[in-house]
């Protein structure tokens, strides 16, 4: 098998790059003085993301679905970003919050806390006795970084395969076993040893698939695997969030490549988990059990008593924040 397509055809976008002439005419036509004054004023203090630049909007509150704005108008939010399970403002995770703040604001890892075992019991209770331990940590980037930190000391490696045209954030490590150029481009040497392979996507797969992804895309990895011979770990979006969705068959036969090689294989399952597909979690799909498995947008509504999640069960204050890593099976 040859070296593959040109990275360049998976250029995926992770956000939205508002500078067009539409974007200009829109703000002119519906930003009004106050929100106009604010927004200069943000710009003047903060350094933005690139995705997300300039500001939108200014907000005033946001429940349920709803953003209003300064002005009083109300948009459904069909972005979310960190409150896709609960909505905003939800009165369970307020009160929750408020009763949290008055009990136990913060506790550092130096010391346990009965909230904080609490969630990680949860977590680990979804998986019938599969996952083995939780690390909480404050945000999906830091959470990826992890997860690679703990393929690293478990096999003694430090390569991995990863997709072209996935995001796992933005930070140094993340980019590296991203596959958005735009994340990767004009920043310098990124992390070693990150190979990246073509996704298995097949509206628009670069080794002829022709929807059968499970074969020459999944292949391929198998040929990395074997090729390199030291593989840390694969890391990937089950289902990538654009959204693509793999073969049946393509993350049985990487489970199996990955037993193998002696690698790990990493879900990054931030944008997707907790329900988003249907069930808790999109490997669920494939009846594949990841070696390590990275949750996080909606914890962001964490510090909460959140039933959905404890599945009727006594309901847990949440302590902590927005993502989990979560090892799943017993490593050597």
């Amino acid at each position: 098998m040859g070296p593959g397509p040109d990275p360049r055809s998976f250029e995926g976008i992770e956000g939205d790059v508002n500078v067009s002439p539409a974007r200009a005419e829109w703000s002119r036509r519906h930003i009004g003085v106050e929100a106009r004054r604010w927004l200069d004023e943000d710009a003047r203090y903060f350094l933005h993301q690139a995705l997300s630049t300039p500001c939108l909007n200014v907000l005033a509150r946001a429940d349920g679905i709803y953003l209003e704005d300064v002005e009083g108008r109300r948009y459904m939010d069909f972005h979310g970003n960190s409150v896709h399970q609960v909505g905003f403002a939800n009165p369970a995770v307020v009160a929750a919050i408020k009763d949290q703040l008055d009990q136990l604001s913060f506790s550092t890892r130096r010391y346990t806390n009965r909230p904080g075992r609490g969630a990680g019991e949860d977590a680990r209770a979804h998986h019938a006795g599969r996952s083995r331990q939780v690390l909480f940590c404050p945000s999906g980037a830091a959470a990826v970084g992890m997860a690679l930190r703990l393929a690293r000391a478990a096999t003694g490696r430090h390569k991995t395969i990863s997709m072209w045209d996935a995001f796992h954030g933005a930070s140094l490590d993340a980019s590296s076993v991203g596959g958005e150029r735009m994340f990767r481009r004009d920043i310098g040497p990124l992390l070693p040893g990150t190979e990246h392979v073509p996704p298995p996507d097949a509206r628009r797969c670069g080794l002829g698939c022709g929807g059968r992804c499970d074969l020459r895309c999944a292949g391929y990895v198998e040929y990395v695997l074997d090729k390199e011979g030291d593989v840390a770990a694969v890391i990937a979006e089950p289902v990538r969030s654009t959204p693509a969705i793999p073969h049946p068959d393509y993350w049985t036969r990487i489970r199996a490549a990955c037993d193998r090689a002696g690698a790990l294989l990493i879900f990054d399952e931030i944008p997707q988990c907790l329900g988003r597909t249907g069930r808790m979690f999109a490997s669920e799909h494939f009846g594949v059990t990841p070696d390590i498995l990275v949750l996080g947008k909606g914890l962001g509504a964490a510090s909460s008593r959140w039933r959905p999640w404890s599945r009727g069960r006594s309901s847990t204050s949440w302590r902590t924040g927005r993502s989990a890593t979560i090892p799943m099976r017993r490593t050597p």
